[in-house]
């Protein structure tokens, strides 16, 4: 999947620098980092151009692959705990103009 069109629509280019936060057992999809409760928790990561986001120097993996090693962290528990889920929703990216935006929106 090349993401690159959409990219230049938004004013961005890869890689790209993505995050995601965890406010107590959820992860955040509509995710703004002002306000934020003080348990919460942000994760940095990079996005590629065909959808790969790499986390924690693992990586390039897909979203959903990137967002499981999130929650392992965040909740403890070894690889293979839990299998992976829909990462789009939850990874967020700033466009040229600084507004987040979900990284859904570049598929």
């Amino acid at each position: 999947m090349d993401l690159s069109k959409k990219a230049q629509l938004l004013g961005v280019s890869f890689p790209l620098d993505v995050e995601c936060a965890w406010d107590g057992p959820n992860c955040l999809s509509y995710y703004n980092p002002v306000g934020l409760p003080a348990d919460t928790r942000t994760f940095h990561g990079v996005m590629y151009g065909d959808g790969s986001i790499e986390i924690f120097g693992n990586g390039p993996k897909t979203p959903s692959n990137a967002m499981l090693d999130v929650r392992n962290v965040v909740e403890g528990c070894p690889p293979g705990t839990y299998r992976p889920t829909g990462g789009w929703p939850y990874w967020h990216f700033r466009d040229s103009t600084g507004k987040l935006r979900a990284i859904k929106e570049l598929k």
